[in-house]
């Protein structure tokens, strides 16, 4: 071997080795989001913190459960003279069954199949007030 070529080959080796040594040593930064200084970090949130939300959250959960709803309301006769003015919804006819098809006339291509292993493909037109249903790869 040449000195020239010893050289290419010890300096693409060193340059392996410390690109190694970078990928190993190197500060992982999911690692930083984790764990922190003072304890363990769960999405960003420290021990500390995940106890404090914790015990707002159980102080907020006894004030719901001391809540008192007063019935007397439903007593009350300004309440019983209200009317019910609601009105029913009359139901809507149903669009088309493809509503991304262009209108007027279309082409629909269908394959049908008759028998297992026998396919027949066929052309049909259709106007937009026409409809069509095929039922591909049923087997009887």
């Amino acid at each position: 071997m040449t000195p020239k070529l010893k050289k290419i080959i010890v300096g693409l080796i060193i340059l392996v080795i410390v690109f190694v040594a970078y990928a190993i040593l190197k500060p992982d930064p999911t690692n930083e989001v984790l764990i922190g200084n003072r304890g363990a970090v769960v999405g960003g949130v420290s021990d500390q913190q995940a106890r404090v939300l914790g015990a707002q959250i159980s102080q907020a959960l006894l004030k719901i459960d001391q809540i008192k709803l007063d019935r007397s309301v439903f007593e009350n006769p300004i309440f019983k003279s209200l009317e019910d003015r609601s009105q029913n919804i009359e139901p809507e006819p149903i669009g088309r069954t493809n509503p991304f098809a262009p209108l007027g006339d279309i082409t629909v291509n269908s394959t049908v199949r008759i028998t297992p292993g026998i396919t027949n493909s066929t052309t049909t037109p259709l106007n937009a007030s026409s409809t069509a249903g095929v039922v591909v790869g049923e087997n009887q």
